[in-house]
């Protein structure tokens, strides 16, 4: 079987069914036909406007997000002075994801050392920089 491939913090769909088939021991096309299933499913469950809860992972649920105006103010061009301009965002839905309790408390308890194979983004606020002895 060949080995997970990491881009930096991201795990792929292809390595998520790899995963799944160390983990259960299942043929690969099982193992792929599995997990399009799975998100399918959470997929349809939240267009009908259902909340799905994964036990131990956490929950996923739909959230309308009200619109509102933005007071913008826009570079016009070389010595010009800035155009003020009024944008209006629209309603919209949007996805929230709440971690359960026993995936956070995993989460909170990891150590920088456990870490230290993962490519953290530059900009994140838990960038760690190992040490060098």
């Amino acid at each position: 079987m060949k080995p997970v491939k990491r881009t930096g913090n991201r795990l792929s769909d292809r390595a998520l069914r790899d995963r799944m088939q160390q983990i259960t021991g299942m043929d690969r096309v099982w193992a792929k036909l599995a997990c399009r299933a799975t998100v399918r499913a959470i997929e349809a469950l939240l267009l009908e406007g259902r909340s799905v809860n994964l036990w131990r992972f956490g929950s996923f649920r739909f959230r309308f997000r009200v619109g509102r105006t933005q007071n913008m103010s826009l570079p016009s061009g070389a010595g010009q002075p800035r155009v003020r301009r009024v944008v209006t965002h629209a309603d919209k839905v949007v996805v929230k994801f709440k971690p359960a309790a026993s995936l956070s408390r995993k989460l909170r308890n990891l150590k920088p050392d456990q870490v230290e194979h993962l490519e953290m983004p530059k900009k994140s606020p838990i960038h760690y920089t190992p040490k060098t002895p």
